[in-house]
């Protein structure tokens, strides 16, 4: 989540936002991963999975 909450981070924002505010692409990369799973795990209820059973 970047500034208003509707646009993500991806890896050439990164690197812009790297010298502009400092930190790694990396890290900036990992913090919108960590955002992004966050959200999910809060929508996990909704996610229908069946097990895969080996044949």
């Amino acid at each position: 989540m970047f500034l208003n909450g509707r646009l993500g981070i991806f890896p050439e924002m990164a690197i812009r936002l790297s010298p502009g505010f400092g930190g790694s692409p990396e890290s900036w990369l990992q913090q919108q991963m960590q955002y992004d799973l966050r959200q999910a795990q809060q929508r996990k209820r909704k996610i229908k999975v069946k097990k895969f059973e080996a044949a």
